[in-house]
């Protein structure tokens, strides 16, 4: 019972925190991940497409 009582008042306790800590950093961070992402694979589309490109017309 004991722990069981410690366990719900810790779980009480933790999860607000952690659901404010969840709502304050997390989406700023996940953006930011995401935009360097997005950013890089399209970086990486246009080298690619340049890069056929050239073949392309080094082939021709």
């Amino acid at each position: 019972m004991l722990t069981s009582r410690s366990f719900t008042g810790r779980t009480r306790k933790g999860s607000p925190y952690k659901h404010n800590v969840g709502a304050n950093l997390p989406p700023p961070w996940c953006e930011i991940i995401f935009l360097n992402l997005y950013y890089f694979f399209q970086t990486l589309c246009q080298i690619t497409t340049a890069k056929l490109q050239n073949d392309r017309l080094l082939l021709i």
